[in-house]
């Protein structure tokens, strides 16, 4: 794999990297503790010219669909099948080396281990892959249909996050991978402080309190959420 760790940042509403510290703290902490892997911020252009050097016949479905957390989700399939790697949500801290991450040739992860009865099987916050990796180009074909299909349904005018999820996120993440390597078993690579969670959801009690065998730990910040109801 790829020694490069991706994130992408969205100015949304005029925001600045500046203006999450947060976030600013996730790139320090993976170039603090890795220092020797390759790190790439994509912006909101980078991540267009992406799709239009690679999926052209893609660029009018990119750009038409309707929230930017929808295309932030889609650009990280294309991330990693162009230039493989790992991408890494903004809002997680790294702890501890990657070194391990990137011997495999793909994996993903599910967070079963902080809350059995999540109900996505996998989520879409921590990635990575060979080059190339038909996966995801498997995910970005499939993504099109479905949106196609799911932006006819009514309720979802107004389910806006369920809309999401069921079309870029990771409950369709979740269907495409039981679907295509329907023996692959999620890995639980990712802590959560529950007390300290950003977004309500996460805030529950836990057993698990030893992080040391993670190698993020997630604050949950939910700001896609904040910017959907914002639109």
């Amino acid at each position: 794999m790829q020694r490069i760790v991706h994130q992408v940042f969205f100015g949304i509403n005029g925001e600045t990297l500046k203006d999450h510290l947060l976030f600013e703290k996730s790139i320090r902490s993976i170039k603090k503790i890795n220092p020797k892997i390759k790190h790439v911020l994509w912006s909101e252009e980078d991540c267009l010219n992406l799709v239009k050097e690679n999926f052209p016949e893609y660029v009018d479905f990119y750009l038409n669909m309707r929230y930017d957390i929808q295309r932030m989700d889609y650009i990280r399939n294309v991330i990693l099948y162009c230039y493989g790697g790992i991408y890494v949500d903004l809002d997680m801290i790294c702890l501890k080396s990657l070194d391990e991450l990137f011997e495999k040739k793909f994996f993903i992860h599910s967070l079963r281990h902080i809350k059995p009865k999540h109900s996505e099987f996998v989520l879409n916050d921590l990635m990575g892959s060979e080059k190339g990796f038909k996966f995801w180009k498997i995910l970005i074909d499939k993504t099109v249909e479905n949106y196609k299909e799911k932006e006819k349904i009514e309720v979802y005018d107004t389910w806006k996050a369920r809309f999401v999820l069921q079309t870029t996120g990771p409950k369709f993440l979740s269907r495409v991978l039981k679907e295509v390597l329907p023996s692959y078993k999620p890995e639980h690579l990712v802590y959560i402080d529950t007390e300290n969670a950003m977004h309500k959801e996460w805030r529950f009690s836990t057993d698990v309190k030893d992080k040391s065998k993670y190698y993020f730990e997630d604050y949950k910040a939910g700001t896609w959420l904040n910017n959907l109801y914002d639109d």
